[in-house]
């Protein structure tokens, strides 16, 4: 039986304590500054956990979802998702379905397509901190600190995707993209020796056999 953390755990986790904070300040908060309320500083620990978080699955989505309702919702019972986190939730899942996330559910190598589109978007801002994390300055050590978060958050999504099979060229060329991200110079010119040229060739190969048919 597999022990690999799900990948949206924290996420999930959070927004489901989020809903509990929420209703906890809604009904018995705002009697002091926000600076000094206890149910003020839980709401906004929680907040601010599912505002950072980047979901990687369907579950993480749906989770996500109830907690944009349940900021939309008002003690009356209506619903209005401006002037509270809701619409920029709503509108993060939005891009996640326009990227294909959720789009692929029906694919057979949906999960791993998914685990690897999210390690490709940790991975474009591993290699944005990297470059700014030269030097000592402020922005350089908030850098470096981005550097180890984001690797704590591939870690789980790398165990991932190693556990899935791919079944399809479409789940294949999905992992070489990300190993390819990973280590572009697997992909250099094929020069070296033998082994250097075949992993060239193999990569290559694989992200253009399936690139007409990625939805991601």
């Amino acid at each position: 039986m597999s022990t690999t953390p799900h990948p949206d755990a924290a996420l999930i986790a959070a927004c489901a304590e989020h809903a509990a904070n929420l209703a906890a300040y809604n009904r018995d908060g705002g009697k002091l500054n926000l600076d000094d309320d206890p149910l003020w500083a839980a709401y906004e620990r929680t907040r601010d956990a599912i505002s950072d978080a980047v979901q990687h699955t369907l579950d993480g989505m749906l989770a996500k979802a109830w907690a944009a309702k349940a900021e939309a919702t008002h003690p009356d019972g209506t619903e209005n998702p401006e002037n509270c986190p809701a619409a920029t939730w709503a509108w993060d899942l939005v891009n996640d379905l326009l990227r294909g996330t959720a789009q692929v559910s029906g694919h057979p190598d949906a999960d791993l397509i998914a685990a690897c589109e999210a390690f490709d978007e940790l991975e474009h801002e591993y290699i944005v901190s990297a470059k700014m994390s030269d030097g000592d300055t402020p922005e350089a050590h908030t850098a470096e600190t981005d550097l180890d978060r984001i690797a704590e958050l591939q870690s789980p999504i790398v165990a991932r995707m190693f556990e899935l099979k791919a079944v399809t060229p479409e789940g294949m060329a999905a992992r070489a993209r990300s190993l390819v991200l990973w280590a572009p110079h697997l992909v250099a010119p094929g020069t070296g020796d033998t082994g250097a040229v075949l992993v060239h060739a193999v990569l290559r190969d694989l992200i253009g056999e399936a690139q007409s048919r990625l939805t991601i």
